[in-house]
């Protein structure tokens, strides 16, 4: 998914530098959510709102290089690249909706998605980050 969106920034024709800076936020996201369930891998475009704020409280305590606090405007980007990375999956039908909890599993989420018409698929709801 995340390839099909970075492609589309590129015949927007946004620069391969911007692009990139996208492509480093996600990782940034998915290592992060990778490391807080080793056991249970989670599916990170299935990310919940509590997955956005307790990723925005690591990056404000120990987000930065060397485990320090990240630079607010990292901060800032990281959450302007997510939620246009969201929104995007919420447009093509990837998701529904950004949820408060994981009560759905991803099988769940993939079965209710394949059985509405794209008419009907919600957008992602407000804005990362605050």
């Amino acid at each position: 998914m995340l390839e099909e969106f970075l492609h589309h920034l590129e015949i927007k024709g946004l620069s391969h530098k911007t692009v990139k800076s996208y492509s480093v936020s996600w990782k940034r996201f998915e290592t992060w959510m990778q490391s807080t369930s080793p056991d249970h891998p989670i599916e990170v475009a299935y990310a919940t709102q509590r997955d956005i704020a307790d990723f925005k409280r690591h990056l404000l305590v120990a987000g930065g290089r060397g485990g320090k606090p990240a630079w607010p405007a990292t901060n800032q980007l990281t959450f302007v690249h997510l939620n246009a990375i969201f929104r995007f999956f919420a447009e093509q039908g990837y998701i529904l909706t950004i949820r408060s909890d994981r009560s759905k599993s991803q099988q769940e989420l993939a079965v209710l998605q394949s059985g509405l018409p794209a008419m009907s698929r919600m957008r992602c709801c407000g804005k990362f980050g605050t």
